[in-house]
């Protein structure tokens, strides 16, 4: 510090994890950051009062990987039948196992500026960062002629950049009524970079319909979080000219059943049908004190993502296997007089732009209201009642219970990375309302 103007920091951390193995546990993430204030320069004026200029550099590590994961293993309860008659029970390999594992190194520069207005008044802050990510801990497909499942390896590279706006202001402020707001925006655009050589790399969220497939890509160039599927175009109708099947030669489908985008063969065609990476996040904070009443008021709002909203798929039947009436919207299915879009039987590809819906939404996250009592006894400084409540009120256009959870638990334990298989919905359990009343005593 230097005249209370320069401001510089700069730390060194040194990280070690038992789930590496030896030579590849430790990791070191060095950062740096400086700081000018031009407050003293602005201190006599009106309008802008404070001004100082931000950088900074650092990096970070992250280990989120199971434990063991390094070593292979194996499962006691497989059978196979050596003579092609007799099953007999024994051991098979179960888990890859990678000795090589690392640290993934998260590398972030930033710059900002912040900004006072009127003594104090109003306060701005702006950023802008860029962020990169290499050797991401991601579970790579081994080929079915190598023995099938996915083994964890450090691959790749993945940026993000955005910017982040906060504004504080301080609104009312007199003797009896106070409201003071806080107002935050972000952005990000996310891209891989690099994912060791190959364009793409398949996904490890496998479908619930009994298929086989997986629901979501990792691609080069494109944002993480891609889902994969099929193109849902609506229903066969009376007068469409149905493909034949070239082997049976009977029509691959009959009026009313479900229509997908096929290939000059009449086989599916797959490929990116949505994101379920957000792009947009913000908060809208404001605190209103009169005399002795204190209100709090949350909103956030979240946009520009995806859900793949599979539980629609599900109670709609799958595999062919059409539970009509589970589904509200089947009240309003294909038939000979009133042929819709909505399909009466055929495929049911739960994996499709049919369950792709939009994500956005704003959330009332908070709302709390409170009275505090002043030397009520003489033991007792100030009493406090109040009542809060959160998540009570969602406001989007997504016909689940709730778009911000998803399926794929964040836990590497419990299965993978969370950030490969956002917006991707198998009844993820939604935000709770929750309601509470209470006391606080000051003594």
């Amino acid at each position: 510090m230097i005249d209370q103007k320069f401001f510089l920091t700069g730390t060194v951390r040194s990280d070690s994890s038992s789930k590496f193995r030896e030579g590849k546990r430790n990791g070191i993430f060095p950062s740096l950051s400086a700081k000018y204030s031009f407050n003293n320069i602005l201190e006599d004026g009106n309008v802008l009062t404070g001004l100082s200029l931000r950088a900074g550099w650092g990096q970070v590590g992250n280990e989120n990987v199971a434990p063991y994961t390094t070593f292979p293993t194996i499962t006691i309860n497989s059978t196979y039948a050596f003579d092609g008659a007799n099953v007999v029970p024994g051991s098979a390999p179960d888990g890859y196992g990678n000795p090589d594992l690392t640290w993934e190194t998260t590398t972030q520069t930033n710059v900002g500026v912040d900004l006072g207005l009127f003594n104090g008044g109003a306060n701005i802050s702006l950023d802008y960062y860029n962020k990169t990510t290499e050797d991401l801990l991601l579970d790579v497909p081994v080929p079915d002629t190598n023995g099938g499942g996915f083994i964890t390896q450090n691959i790749g590279e993945i940026e993000n950049k955005g910017f982040d706006i906060s504004i504080t202001s301080t609104i009312i402020n007199n003797d009896n009524f106070n409201w003071n707001s806080t107002l935050t925006f972000s952005h990000v655009k996310n891209k891989i970079v690099d994912l060791g050589g190959v364009d793409e790399i398949q996904g490890s969220f496998e479908s619930v319909d009994g298929k086989q497939r997986y629901w979501n890509r990792i691609q080069v160039g494109e944002p993480i979080g891609q889902f994969w599927g099929t193109t849902f175009l609506g229903t066969w109708k009376s007068t469409d000219n149905i493909p034949v099947d070239a082997s049976s030669g009977n029509p691959i489908a009959v009026p009313g059943d479900a229509k997908y985008l096929l290939d000059e063969d009449n086989n599916l065609v797959f490929g990116n049908i949505g994101n379920g990476t957000p792009d947009t996040f913000w908060g809208f904070n404001n605190t209103l004190t009169y005399r002795s009443w204190d209100l709090n008021i949350l909103f956030q709002g979240v946009s520009g993502f995806d859900v793949l909203n599979a539980v629609q798929g599900i109670i709609v039947g799958n595999t062919g296997n059409q539970r009509s009436f589970l589904a509200a919207d089947q009240v309003n299915q294909w038939t000979s007089t009133n042929e819709t879009d909505i399909p009466a039987g055929g495929l049911n590809e739960i994996g499709s732009t049919r369950y792709v819906e939009k994500g956005d939404f704003i959330r009332l996250s908070n709302l709390s209201l409170g009275y505090t009592f002043d030397n009520v006894v003489d033991s007792i400084d100030y009493l406090k009642l109040y009542a809060s409540g959160q998540n009570l009120l969602l406001i989007t256009d997504y016909s689940g219970y709730d778009p911000e959870h998803t399926s794929k638990p964040a836990s590497a334990d419990a299965g993978g990375n969370v950030d490969t298989a956002a917006g991707i919905n198998v009844g993820a359990y939604p935000n709770p309302r929750t309601f509470s009343i209470g006391v606080k005593i000051g003594f």
